[in-house]
């Protein structure tokens, strides 16, 4: 997988909430797994997201997974999704490509529910959902060179992989069934943690002291 961090070894696929909360997740071993082919990333999607169908649900993915085939066959699932996509996608509209546009300027297309959206940043991003309006704009917050902090949004299954890499269970290991023992050891934890927040009201130090 040459556009991932990590393009060699064994990975495995997430599909998680805005909190970090994994609900579902899937196993890629190499080219002799069931998903081998260039459609890789659509039977990923499609395989997480089977129980959403009909429900009305909103996922969202990176360009790695994204397809104009994908947004498509999500839709007709009743799941309606967003997600970056490279500009030389199958179906992706030429005029959005690369399109002569200044920074915060934004192009649209759209048909029937699919939109699809070019918009300047630093660089050119692209993107297709079926989750939002083509009239809805708003600002985003940008650091300037040299200015101050800022709060940066995250994908979700990104959080659940931070919760991982900062309470890691076991040692790295190159053995499958360890790597895999330590991944359902770390997310059973990481979702444990999630539903105490959600569950149980925060505990002042003061009066948990004796």
């Amino acid at each position: 997988m040459p556009s991932k961090p990590v393009k060699r070894g064994l990975k495995i696929f997430m599909r998680c909430d805005e909190t970090g909360y994994c609900y579902d997740y899937w196993p890629y071993m190499g080219k002799h797994d069931q998903f081998h082919g260039k459609s890789l990333g659509e039977r990923v999607v499609k395989h997480l997201c089977r129980a959403l169908k009909y429900k009305g649900h909103h996922v969202f993915f990176d360009r790695y997974f994204t397809s104009m085939s994908l947004v498509r066959a999500l839709l007709q699932d009743g799941i309606y999704c967003c997600g970056t996509v490279k500009s030389d996608s199958g179906g992706f509209p030429e005029e959005l490509r690369c399109p002569n546009l200044r920074r915060g300027e934004t192009l649209q297309m759209q048909h029937d529910q699919v939109i699809a959206t070019a918009w300047k940043d630093k660089k050119m991003v692209h993107v297709l959902s079926t989750n939002c309006s083509p009239l809805g704009d708003g600002p985003v917050v940008c650091r300037k060179r040299g200015g101050n902090f800022q709060e940066v949004m995250c994908p979700d299954g990104a959080r659940c992989m931070q919760h991982r890499a900062k309470n890691p269970v076991g040692r790295p290991s190159k053995k499958y069934w360890k790597f895999f023992f330590n991944f359902i050891m770390e997310v059973s934890l990481i979702n444990a943690f999630e539903v105490f927040n959600k569950t149980c009201s925060k505990t002042v130090q003061l009066k948990s002291r004796l």
